[in-house]
């Protein structure tokens, strides 16, 4: 039984689903511009590979460009790689969440819950770990080569938002108990 109400949420699955693969792939581009920033480092000349690496460093770390050393810009691009590959693989779970649904037909089932709720602790757990790593990563080569700039990765507000998958798997979970019960 198709409702007005079911069509405007499987429409709104649906454009979770555009907007999560969206992320992947600007995210996979994120990846593959860190990992190009790194070699450009190695193979252009000093100034150009700066001017390169610069532009994509300043939008996820803060640091001032100007005072960046060879293994500044190396540790940058090492802590967005990170950052990146954590943004893929949530936008993976959340296309895959989003594909399921619409296959369903509708978010009341206990499989959509379940996963639905794994969803929601990524999202919270996961960003805490690339925080985690990439400060790692940026104490370690702060140890190993003394001129790294001190950098503080841009915290992305994502712990609201698993928060919200977890409350709503707990709805979705009544809705599912209902239908099941007809």
């Amino acid at each position: 039984m198709e409702t007005r109400t079911l069509n405007t949420i499987q429409k709104l699955m649906k454009a979770g689903g555009i907007i999560s693969t969206l992320i992947q792939v600007l995210c996979t581009i994120g990846i593959v511009g860190c990992v190009i920033g790194i070699v450009s480092l190695y193979v252009f000349p000093a100034n150009q590979a700066v001017q390169l690496c610069s532009m994509a460093i300043h939008q996820m770390i803060h640091v001032e460009i100007e005072k960046l050393s060879f293994s500044s810009y190396i540790t940058a691009m090492l802590m967005g790689l990170i950052i990146c590959s954590l943004e893929v693989n949530l936008a993976r779970s959340a296309r895959k969440y989003f594909r399921n649904e619409l296959k369903a037909g509708t978010p009341f089932t206990f499989e959509g819950v379940e996963e639905l709720k794994r969803l929601g602790i990524r999202i919270i757990v996961l960003p805490i770990v690339a925080v985690i790593i990439a400060n790692i990563v940026h104490k370690s080569m702060c140890y190993y080569f003394k001129d790294v700039a001190t950098m503080h990765i841009n915290s992305f507000v994502v712990g609201r938002a698993g928060l919200l998958c977890i409350f709503l798997s707990c709805i979705y979970k009544y809705g599912a108990e209902l239908v099941e019960k007809k």
